[in-house]
């Protein structure tokens, strides 16, 4: 069959630019999904279009096949930042998506372990001087 892998209906999400006056509400971006609903249902390219949050609108694909029409209509939203499906992400105007490099960053916590070892180091040859230790302090 076609697009194999991507049959069904398929979940996918529309990440919008934050809204710099911080006004924005959920009430608001329902505003967005249902006007999206419309010209997405007339297109035969979603259904259901719902916000999750301020930032965050969920679109119910009928089928994967569409995924790259429905991201090109949301290319051409003023307030689409980003396109989400299945753990990727595309941003704005890409057609490739990005891979999600950007949730691995807490990684160099690991690196200020190591340092703290080091220090229990100092501490362990401090006991040794044994009055050594109170200089150091």
């Amino acid at each position: 069959g076609m697009g194999a892998g991507q049959g069904g209906a398929q979940l996918a999400f529309a990440r919008l630019t934050p809204d710099p006056t911080g006004k924005r509400t959920v009430a608001d971006v329902n505003v967005i999904a249902a006007q999206w609903a419309t010209l997405l249902r007339s297109g035969a390219m979603s259904e259901m279009v719902y916000a999750v949050d301020e930032t965050t609108v969920l679109i119910s694909i009928p089928d994967g096949s569409l995924l790259g029409e429905v991201r090109e209509f949301l290319w051409l939203q003023d307030v689409v930042e980003a396109f989400e499906w299945n753990s990727q992400m595309w941003l704005k105007g890409e057609s490739e998506p990005r891979p999600r490099t950007f949730t691995e960053r807490p990684k160099k916590k690991t690196k200020t372990k190591t340092k703290t070892k080091k220090k229990s180091g100092k501490r362990r040859r401090a006991r040794v001087g044994g009055a050594d230790a109170g200089d150091e302090l």
